[in-house]
């Protein structure tokens, strides 16, 4: 019997990226998909292993690689939108690579402060 090959961190970000993000709420506000929160942090989860997190947990570290965004005041879609932003903008493909394991560990901590 084959084994499944278990999924890359890439292409988990990959499956997320082609998810419905979100739903509009009766107040013209936006929320994420259930789906999209046990996504978020299933490769959340992964990414706090990466060795370029386990390097960047702090600030200086953090505003070397993604650059200076003042997290503490923005919501989990905020940050999901910045680092979409930062995806698209980024100079090098290691910085692609990189934003996703660096930001999705913040999303996830974001939604369960925002869902206690």
């Amino acid at each position: 019997m084959e084994q499944k090959k278990e999924k890359s961190i890439d292409e988990l970000v990959g499956e997320l990226l082609d998810m419905p993000l979100c739903y509009e709420e009766k107040d013209n506000t936006f929320s994420f998909t259930k789906e999209i929160e046990e996504k978020i942090h299933f490769i959340a989860d992964k990414c706090r292993s990466t060795g370029i997190y386990k390097r960047s947990s702090n600030k200086i570290a953090m505003d070397k690689y993604i650059g200076a965004i003042e997290i503490d005041n923005m919501s989990a879609m905020d940050v999901y939108a910045d680092m979409l932003e930062k995806i698209v903008k980024a100079p090098t493909r290691m910085h692609m690579w990189s934003i996703p394991r660096l930001l999705l560990p913040i999303v996830s901590d974001k939604l369960v402060q925002e869902n206690q």
